[in-house]
């Protein structure tokens, strides 16, 4: 599993690269939604793990 800091890392090393490609706007713009997309992805599954009703429906095997 892909980690927070690992996005971000990667994030940065290829937004640095991007600035010398052009069209710098579009490149960034699209990088920049996946990987909004990516961490909004990761928080949901993190906020479903540490509230009780959303292990239970993760995991309906679970009693409590």
């Amino acid at each position: 599993m892909t980690t927070t800091q690992e996005i971000m890392e990667t994030f940065d090393a290829v937004w640095w690269e991007a600035m010398h490609l052009p069209p710098r706007t579009l490149v960034l713009d699209r990088l920049t939604m996946e990987v909004i997309e990516v961490v909004s992805a990761e928080q949901r599954w993190l906020d479903r793990l540490n509230s009780p009703a959303g292990l239970k429906a993760l995991f309906p095997a679970l009693k409590g």
